[in-house]
């Protein structure tokens, strides 16, 4: 699997991303979402959840070739409707974590 994003595990640090460990580096810088009591933008639970989510990116994305790896070892077609050929559930499965892997690993030149 190679990667083009930062490696390892990352972690929540108030506002920022980074990688665990490393205060000085930083991935994202997580925008307060909330806007408290009409007196601008606060840092709630919509945002501190955004964070944990953006954190736990570089997991799930390994997690999700493991996925896929198995997925790959069981995808079959069987007879559908009328005894035409059919995806089974673990293909269609597949296609999903194949869709994720790209949206998440492909760079686009205005992304």
């Amino acid at each position: 699997m190679e990667t083009k994003h930062t490696p390892g595990t990352w972690e929540v640090d108030g506002e920022f991303v980074g990688p665990a460990g490393q205060r000085d580096v930083g991935i994202c810088h997580v925008l307060p979402m909330e806007d408290e009591y009409g007196h601008g933008w606060a840092r709630g639970p919509i945002t501190k959840a955004n964070s944990h989510l953006i954190a736990a990116a570089p997991d799930m994305l390994a997690a999700l070739y493991e996925v896929e790896i198995y997925l790959s070892e069981r995808s079959d077609v069987i007879d559908g409707d009328y005894g035409q050929p059919a995806p089974n559930a673990e293909m269609v499965l597949l296609a999903e974590v194949q869709s994720a892997i790209r949206r998440a690993t492909t760079v686009t030149a205005n992304a």
